[in-house]
């Protein structure tokens, strides 16, 4: 999931494929749940802060996305489903020196 895709217009905004994908994959970890005890659950990362600099992004458009998304998935219901920025994900699982290295 990227903002990076609407060049032309308002990064904020998600479309229909992106809902749809999450309502599928959605279906598909509630049907594992029905002969597997534990289930599954899916974490997908939106790679939208990890390209702000690269592409001379917007931070609250990407935000905006993230949560527009998030919201889709509250709405809908989509309880094996959950929308994480990578850059927030990544930055709690490494080192400080490691993060000095990736913002010089």
């Amino acid at each position: 999931i990227c903002p990076l895709k609407r060049c032309d217009g308002d990064e904020s905004v998600c479309d229909m494929a992106e809902i749809i994908s999450f309502i599928h994959l959605n279906a598909f970890a509630s049907l594992v749940f029905r002969f597997y005890p534990h289930g599954v659950s899916f974490t997908v990362l939106s790679e939208g802060t990890r390209f702000l600099k690269a592409f001379d992004l917007c931070e609250p458009l990407v935000r905006m996305y993230q949560k527009r998304i998030r919201d889709w998935v509250t709405d809908l219901g989509l309880a094996h489903m959950r929308l994480v920025d990578y850059e927030d994900f990544l930055s709690s699982r490494i080192t400080e020196s490691i993060k000095q290295m990736r913002n010089e």
